[in-house]
C-alpha cells in the first residue's frame, strides 16, 4: 500500500509506476529496481496486489480532472497521527466496491465517474456530490502488474486478501502461468504491454498461508520458471 492512512493528498492506493509529475514515487517498479540494484535476486520477489482500495474526502472537485491528475489537497488532511478529519482515509474492499460503486469491474455506478491514470496503471473512482475519492485495484491494473512480474521472470504474485475477492481477481494473478519472460516489459500509455517473449514451461504453483489465526489470507502465484530475464 503507498497512500498512507494519514496524508495530505489524494494518491493512488498501489501504484504500478510513476505518477504523473513524479508523484507516487514508490511503486512496483522502482521497488523491483531497488531491489535489484541491492543485490536480491528476481526470480526470489514477489509482487503484493491489494484487494482492496483507500478512500478520502477531496477539497476541490476532481470530476473534471485528467485521469493522471488524482493528486489533490484532502480535507483535513494530516501527517498527524489524528482519526478526525477527511486526511484519515479508510479502506474498503474489492467487493464492496464492486458491488457498490461499480457497474461492472471498468464501469462505475450512478452518482460515480471511474477513471484511469495511465501512468500510474490505477483506476480511481470519485463521487461529486459527497467529493469523495477511491484508489484500488482492479482486473485491468492487475493485469498490467502480473504481465509485468511474468515478463521480469519474477517469483509470483500475492495477495491480501482472499476472502475481499468476488471470483473477479484471482483469476487475474492466477494468468500469470501463461505470461512469458521477455524484455520492455513496461506497458504503453494504454497499459498494453510491449514484450520480446522468449518460451518458457507454464506451470503454475499455488499456495495458501496461513495468519496467526490459521485463517487462509492470501495466495502467492508462482511464474514459471525463468530462463531469461527481463528488464525495464
Amino acid at each position: 500500500m503507498i497512500l498512507a492512512i494519514w496524508g495530505l493528498t489524494t494518491a493512488p492506493n498501489a501504484p504500478f509506476n510513476d505518477g504523473k509529475s513524479g508523484g507516487s514515487p514508490a511503486n512496483v517498479v522502482q521497488a523491483v529496481r531497488d531491489w535489484s540494484a541491492a543485490g536480491f535476486p528476481l526470480t526470489k520477489l514477489v509482487v503484493g496486489t491489494a484487494f482492496y482500495g483507500h478512500t478520502m474526502k477531496s477539497v476541490s472537485s476532481m470530476a473534471s480532472n485528467d485521469p493522471s491528475d488524482e493528486f489533490v489537497p484532502v480535507q483535513g488532511g494530516s501527517t498527524g497521527h489524528s482519526c478526525n478529519g477527511g486526511g484519515f482515509s479508510t479502506s474498503v474492499n474489492w467487493n464492496v466496491i464492486r458491488n457498490s460503486y461499480l457497474s461492472a469491474p471498468d464501469t462505475a455506478a450512478s452518482g460515480w465517474i471511474r477513471k484511469y491514470d495511465s501512468y500510474t496503471q490505477t483506476p480511481w473512482l470519485f463521487n461529486p456530490s459527497t467529493s469523495e475519492y477511491i484508489s484500488y485495484d482492479d482486473p485491468q491494473s492487475l493485469k498490467v502488474k502480473v504481465n509485468y512480474a511474468g515478463c521480469m521472470g519474477l517469483k509470483g504474485m500475492m495477495l491480501w486478501e482472499i476472502s475481499t475477492d468476488n471470483g473477479e481477481l484471482l483469476p487475474v494473478l492466477d494468468s500469470i502461468k501463461d505470461v512469458q519472460t521477455g524484455s520492455n516489459c513496461l506497458p504503453s500509455s494504454n497499459g498494453t504491454s510491449s514484450t520480446v517473449k522468449t518460451q518458457t514451461s507454464t506451470t503454475v504453483t499455488a499456495r495458501r498461508s496461513r495468519s496467526f489465526r490459521r485463517r487462509t489470507l492470501g495466495r502467492a502465484f508462482a511464474a514459471p520458471p525463468a530462463e531469461t530475464r527481463g528488464s525495464t
